[in-house]
């Protein structure tokens, strides 16, 4: 049988923990928080995905071509590897992108 319990989650990502201290903790240092002017909330970052294709697939078109993801920084002009925080090129996306 199923039991109810109580827990907290973060504002920001959606972390779950059950004592609250632990996400009032957590909120403060969350890569997703504004506060923190992270990667992951500046309009400067972008996402792109490219394929590459393989010539050399034994006759079986497609099955060996690849698709990457890359998260990429348009003010640094560079790919993200690490996310950073208290970034001087933070911008803030506008509110009108966020709600959709």
């Amino acid at each position: 049988m199923p039991k109810k319990v109580e827990a907290w989650q973060c504002s920001f990502c959606g972390k779950t923990r059950k004592a609250k201290g632990t996400i009032v903790k957590h909120e403060k240092t969350c890569f997703k928080n504004p506060k923190r002017k992270a990667c992951q909330t500046c309009n400067n970052r972008s996402e792109e995905r490219e394929t590459f294709y393989n010539r050399y697939n034994g006759g079986d078109p497609g099955s060996t071509d690849t698709e990457y993801f890359f998260e990429y920084c348009g003010a640094k002009e560079e790919e993200l590897c690490e996310y950073e925080y208290n970034c001087k090129q933070w911008r803030p996306i506008p509110r009108s992108i966020l709600k959709k």
